[in-house]
C-alpha cells in the first residue's frame, strides 16, 4: 500500500487522543496535525510522545497555518469544537482534495449547516462518517445480534449523575438507531431542567433532567442526568428477546435472553479509550472497508432531531435562538 496522508484538524483533548491512536497503525501513513493554537499543538505532541512505538517512526507535521495542509488528503479527522466545525469543513474541502472524513460530534450547532455540508460532501464525492463509536463496541454488537436486525419493542433507560447529557446523548441516540434499525425518531426535551448549566468548555452548555423519545416501530428511550450528582450511569435495555443491564464504568453487565431460557449471565467487557480505537476505524477506511460508524447522512438525521428538541426547550433563552451552544 502506498503512503496515505491523514490530517487531524483540531489538536485539543479529543484530537490529541486520535493522534495517539494513529501511532498504533500498521499502515504506512503521514500525519498532519493542524491547530492555530500553539498550546494545543504542544499537547498533541506531548501525548504522542507518551505512546509512540520506539520501533516504528510515525511521520507527523504540526501545523498552525491552514494553508500548510497538503492538497491531497486520504482521510481527515475533524475534531474541532462544534461551533466552528462547519466553517472549518468548508475551508478544508475547498483547500484540499479529501477522500474520507471522520467527524467528531456534536456535528454542528446550526440546523442550516447540516444540509449545506451534506451537499458539499456529495458534490466533492467525499465519504464521511461520524464518530459515534458505541455501535462498534463488541458488547453492543452482542446485544444487537440477540435483538435481531430490526427490533421495534426496545425500552432503553440510562440513569446517572451529571454525565454530560447534551454533549453525549447523541452517542446513545445513535446506539438506539443501530439497535432498532431505524433513523426516524421523535424526541421530547420537555423533561430537561429549565436552566442549562455552563459546560467545562467556555461558551457551551450542559443540561440535566430527562430526555425521552420514541423511534418508528415503538422503541422508547429515557436518558436521565441528575443535577448535583456524580453517580456513574447505568444502562438497561429490555425487549421481548433480551434484558441487559450495563455498567460501562466498571465493564460489567447482566444479560438474559429468550433463547437462553432467561437465565442470567454475567459479562465482563471493556470500553476502549479513543486512543485505543481510532486506529481500527482508520485502518478499515484506508483499506476500502466500512468502519462500522454511522455515515454522515445517517447521523445528520439523528443530530437534527436532537437539536430541534433542544431548541424547542431552550430556544427562548439568550444564545439559543438559531444555534445550540453545545459541543
Amino acid at each position: 500500500m502506498s503512503v496515505k496522508k491523514i490530517a487531524v484538524i483540531g489538536a485539543g483533548q479529543i484530537g490529541s487522543r486520535h493522534l495517539q491512536a494513529l501511532a498504533r497503525l500498521e499502515l504506512p501513513v503521514e500525519v498532519e496535525v493542524y491547530d492555530p493554537n500553539i498550546e494545543s499543538l504542544k499537547l498533541a505532541k506531548k501525548r504522542l510522545a507518551e505512546v509512540i512505538n520506539p520501533h516504528r517512526e510515525l511521520k507527523v507535521k504540526y501545523l498552525s497555518r491552514f494553508e500548510e495542509l497538503s492538497k491531497e488528503i486520504n482521510l481527515a479527522i475533524i475534531a474541532t469544537c462544534a461551533d466552528i466545525r462547519a466553517v472549518i469543513t468548508v475551508q478544508l474541502i475547498n483547500h484540499s482534495r479529501i477522500e474520507n472524513i471522520i467527524f467528531e460530534k456534536i456535528l454542528f450547532q446550526s440546523l442550516v449547516d447540516y444540509e449545506k455540508i451534506g451537499q458539499s460532501l456529495r458534490a466533492k464525492n467525499i465519504s464521511a462518517w461520524v464518530n459515534c463509536v458505541r455501535r462498534t463496541y463488541p458488547i453492543y454488537r452482542q446485544v444487537k445480534s440477540l435483538l435481531g436486525d430490526k427490533s421495534n419493542n426496545i425500552v432503553f433507560h440510562l440513569l446517572g449523575g451529571e454525565w454530560g447529557l447534551t454533549c453525549n446523548a447523541i452517542h446513545f441516540l445513535d446506539l438506539l438507531a443501530f439497535l432498532t434499525g431505524s433513523l426516524t425518531v421523535e424526541i421530547d426535551a420537555s423533561g430537561l431542567d429549565s436552566d442549562p448549566i455552563p459546560s467545562k468548555r467556555a461558551g457551551f452548555y450542559e443540561s440535566t433532567g430527562t430526555l425521552r423519545g420514541r423511534f418508528v416501530g415503538g422503541s422508547e428511550f429515557f436518558l436521565t442526568a441528575l443535577r448535583g450528582s456524580s453517580t456513574p450511569h447505568l444502562i438497561s435495555i429490555t425487549s421481548d428477546k433480551v434484558i441487559v443491564v450495563i455498567d460501562e464504568n466498571h465493564g460489567c453487565a447482566r444479560l438474559a435472553y429468550k433463547k437462553g431460557n432467561w437465565n442470567w449471565q454475567n459479562i465482563h467487557f471493556s470500553i476502549p479509550y479513543q486512543s485505543e480505537w481510532t486506529d481500527k476505524l482508520v485502518s478499515s477506511i484506508l483499506e476500502g472497508q466500512k468502519p462500522g460508524l454511522p455515515s454522515y447522512e445517517e447521523s445528520a438525521v439523528i443530530h437534527i432531531a436532537f437539536l430541534r428538541a433542544l431548541l424547542d426547550r431552550y430556544g427562548h433563552l439568550g444564545g439559543w435562538g438559531k444555534v445550540c451552544p453545545i459541543t
